[in-house]
């Protein structure tokens, strides 16, 4: 008596953008920007679910910084930063199979900018960027988020024993937070007597 045997052969289904059904990546700025001197605290969120699929897929996040940094903290168990680049990058790999489709993380970074100057208000634009890779198949996503560092003003008057103007005021603008100076004229028919006011400080809004 001979066993009858039956052989059901199967071809690994090779992952497409089909068999993804979710990929996104959200940037969230998390704080109040004050001045040039903040901490810029935002949140990298990504979600990602593909279907039909068994085996390996990976998600890297990148996040190219507009301006040089003077610090940035960040989860290095999954991140590295390139200082000549400014390019944070995440990433995280899982195994997908039946039970496990989903491809979530959250990453926390927060970033304070170096030497931010601007004599008007600076617009900050910053924009992530995620790849969602498995199989032969890599589609990806972006967010962005735009903050503004306002500026302030500083006004020198040079003014009489009696408050009358006697030469042109000079007037400067400077991100919040960073530094301002002003200086006394020599002014024909006049001796410097005192100043009122902070000759040197930070502009404030």
């Amino acid at each position: 008596k001979e066993d009858i045997t039956v052989i059901y052969t199967y071809t690994k289904n090779p992952g497409t953008e089909e068999n993804i059904k979710g990929n996104e990546i959200v940037k969230t700025q998390i704080n109040t920007i004050i001045g040039a001197n903040s901490k810029f605290k935002y949140v990298l969120t990504y979600t990602g679910r593909v279907e039909d699929y068994k085996g390996e897929a990976t998600v890297t996040i990148t996040d190219t910084l507009p301006y040089e940094v003077l610090s940035i903290d960040y989860d290095n168990t999954a991140c590295t930063y390139n200082e000549t680049t400014r390019l944070l990058t995440c990433t995280k790999t899982v195994e997908l199979d039946e039970d496990n489709k989903e491809i979530n993380d959250i990453f926390d970074v927060e970033v304070t900018y170096k030497n931010l100057t601007s004599e008007i208000d600076l617009t900050i634009l910053n924009k992530a960027t995620s790849t969602l890779t498995f199989g032969e198949a890599a589609k990806t996503d972006e967010s962005e988020v735009s903050n503004v560092v306002e500026a302030g003003t500083v006004i020198a008057k040079y003014v009489d024993e009696a408050n009358k103007e006697i030469a042109d005021s000079v007037t400067t603008t400077g991100l919040i937070d960073t530094d301002y100076e002003t200086e006394k004229k020599t002014i024909y028919g006049y001796t410097f007597k005192e100043v009122d006011g902070e000759e040197t400080g930070t502009y404030t809004k």
